[in-house]
């Protein structure tokens, strides 16, 4: 599927997607931030033994959410641990969120992260273009 199509699409699905909006403080000011939800593959110290599968909420802005969901929509069956040019940069910050979350100070451990709120999305309007047909 091409960019401009891929681009379509996802405004046209984000305008009508309802994602509540978060608030935290800081200092004496109130800041706005969505989230967007990710499992994540817990590896222990043996690698054989099955992960454990975590849910987590990571802070995204729009559009960042839409910078992902053109790129995930453009490869459907393509892993997070690909994603490359503008969409990089975005990994690294849910990645940053996900080592904040999951492990200590010094320690990070092996992990996967799965987009599975952008996946559901993109399902979604996969599903939405087979039926307009």
């Amino acid at each position: 599927m091409d960019k401009l199509l891929c681009s379509k699409l996802s405004l046209e699905y984000f305008s009508k997607k309802y994602n509540a909006a978060n608030y935290a403080d800081f200092a004496i000011n109130k800041f706005e931030y969505k989230t967007c939800e990710v499992q994540v593959a817990v590896f222990k110290d043996d690698f054989n033994e099955p992960p454990v599968i975590e849910t987590l909420e990571v802070k995204l802005s729009d559009k960042e959410y839409l910078l992902l969901l053109q790129w995930q929509l453009q490869n459907p069956k393509t892993g997070a641990n690909a994603c490359y040019e503008d969409a990089s940069s975005v990994m690294m910050e849910i990645e940053w969120q996900v080592e904040e979350k999951i492990f200590g100070d010094e320690e990070i451990g092996t992990y996967v992260i799965y987009l599975s709120e952008i996946r559901r999305d993109v399902d979604l309007i996969l599903q939405e273009m087979e039926l307009n047909k």
